[in-house]
């Protein structure tokens, strides 16, 4: 795989909501969620920040059947699996999850991620092909950096040609903008940043590299897209 590919899939790590350095001393991390997804996502994240991926998987599969079947829990869970160095089971809870709602863009697109990160770009692009997603505006544009991504981690050409595509899109999710913005850099190493999106960072936009990706459990939606890129 060359550079530029190495480089692509370390920064969709953003995308999927990596996580930062341990911390310096473990915290207690929240226990009875009572079903709150962005609850269950800060105890989850916590456990994962300390190293016990293992005890996150335990948790998300210990909850209320009830809660096991909203939107947010698989890729969570597939989260946790990475983290614990299972992506057999974080590709197979995906794939349940879209055998039951197959219209589930977020968990499509982490099961695309898994797959890629497998080195399985083929397989990838099956799990964004032949569904109903992408569904919204935001989504679209979300397709739009995977399909980039896949192209660049495949070494093909054409990873410009779909970024520019995305940043002519209305509207992106929060997180998204980083995915962008980095690709950006990767594929046109002359490319800055516009003031138009040093501002949006700035002001709160794309803070929480997990908001609006992916892995985030209480999705605020897309913002719109206020300059080109």
């Amino acid at each position: 795989m060359s550079k530029h590919a190495l480089v692509t899939i370390a920064v969709a790590s953003l995308f999927l909501g990596g996580l930062p350095s341990l911390p310096a001393r473990a915290r207690q991390c929240p226990g009875q969620c009572q079903g709150e997804p962005a609850c269950i996502l800060r105890a989850v994240t916590c456990l994962l920040e300390q190293g016990q991926a293992h005890r996150a998987v335990a948790y998300l599969k210990g909850l209320d059947r009830q809660v096991r079947g909203r939107p947010f829990w698989a890729p969570l869970l597939a989260r946790a699996y990475l983290a614990d160095g299972n992506p057999f089971w974080a590709e197979r809870v995906l794939l349940e999850r879209l055998r039951r709602q197959p219209g589930d863009c977020r968990a499509r697109a982490w099961l695309a991620w898994v797959r890629a990160g497998q080195g399985d770009i083929e397989l990838a692009r099956q799990a964004l092909a032949g569904s109903a997603c992408p569904q919204t505006g935001a989504e679209h544009t979300r397709w739009l950096l995977l399909e980039a991504y896949l192209k660049a981690a495949a070494g093909e050409p054409g990873v410009a040609e779909l970024l520019g595509q995305a940043a002519g899109q209305k509207q992106i999710f929060s997180a998204d903008y980083r995915l962008l913005s980095s690709l950006r850099r990767s594929s046109q190493p002359g490319w800055l940043e516009p003031v138009s999106l040093r501002i949006m960072s700035a002001a709160g936009y794309s803070s929480n590299a997990r908001a609006g990706s992916p892995t985030d459990a209480a999705e605020q939606g897309p913002r719109s897209l206020l300059g080109r890129l």
